[in-house]
């Protein structure tokens, strides 16, 4: 009430003294009166008539800083990619935005924030285990880790063997409904996404079978990752061939290339032999 009674200007007074005994009345009687404390906006708005000179500084240095802070924030961030093998298109949010080379990383600028980062390459995955997403800064160069790309096909091996000589391997889909690849010894080949059936024999061994489950990226060693020597049974079954007339060059089912007579066949089961000698007919 004092305050009210005390204000510089006429209008912000009371206005006659029946008012301030009004006001008076109303405090003694614990009731609301009308004198109040000056607003917040009032009292800065006081402030800033007495001071303008420091009013326009601090306005200024306010703009100076919201102008600094909005050009930072405008400013982009950058990753650096590269990737084992190279020559993939790098994916940002499903867009291409680059591809991958062996000697120096890729520089893509990006808005700060989180994005998704994707690999294409043929016979790859897209998605690389562990680089799903990448968060940006603003104005940072961010190197992130070399991405190792995932076959969509998993690796099938098997190891050699000095001890056994000739073996075959053969891959089957279940069933053995189809061969999908027959080769030698020491073995590595990549394989769709699927069961097989796999197949080992050696001339003068019982044949060992296995099965597998490829998946993609993953390397599977049928029969346990073992040698042929440790997985085939030798056979004790033998069978002699000879030939009229003599010198001539047999082909064994069971093994390539041509072997001379007398030719002993081991292992049971079935064998075809053909026998070749110029000026004569093969005979099988």
């Amino acid at each position: 009430i004092c305050l009210k009674a005390l204000e510089k200007r006429k209008e912000d007074r009371y206005q006659n003294a029946a008012e301030m005994a009004e006001d008076l009345a109303a405090f003694l009687s614990d009731e609301e009166i009308v004198a109040q404390r000056p607003s917040l906006p009032t009292r800065f708005g006081r402030w800033a008539r007495r001071r303008p000179a420091l009013l326009a500084g601090m306005i200024g240095f306010l703009a100076v800083v919201l102008g600094a802070t909005g050009f930072y924030l405008s400013l982009p961030g950058a990753i650096r990619v590269q990737s084992d093998p190279p020559g993939a298109e790098v994916l940002i949010d499903g867009e291409v935005r680059g591809t991958t080379a062996e000697d120096a990383p890729l520089r893509i600028e990006l808005e700060a924030g989180s994005h998704e980062i994707r690999f294409r390459k043929e016979g790859y995955l897209e998605l690389v285990p562990g680089l799903d997403t990448i968060t940006v800064q603003h104005n940072v160069d961010l190197p992130i880790p070399r991405a190792k790309l995932v076959l969509r096909k998993g690796l099938v091996q098997v190891e050699g063997s000095e001890e056994v000589a000739g073996a075959r391997l053969r891959i089957y889909t279940p069933g053995r409904a189809q061969l999908v690849r027959e080769a030698g010894l020491p073995f590595e080949g990549a394989l769709d996404e699927g069961s097989y059936e796999v197949e080992l024999s050696a001339p003068g061994y019982n044949v060992a079978s296995d099965k597998i489950n490829v998946s993609a990226g993953g390397l599977e060693r049928p029969f346990g990752g073992q040698k042929p020597n440790a997985v085939l049974v030798a056979d004790p079954t033998r069978l002699v061939v000879q030939a009229d007339p003599e010198n001539v060059a047999l082909e064994w089912s069971r093994s390539e290339g041509r072997f001379p007579t007398p030719l002993t066949l081991r292992g049971s089961g079935r064998h075809v032999v053909t026998g070749h000698k110029p000026g004569y007919l093969p005979r099988r």
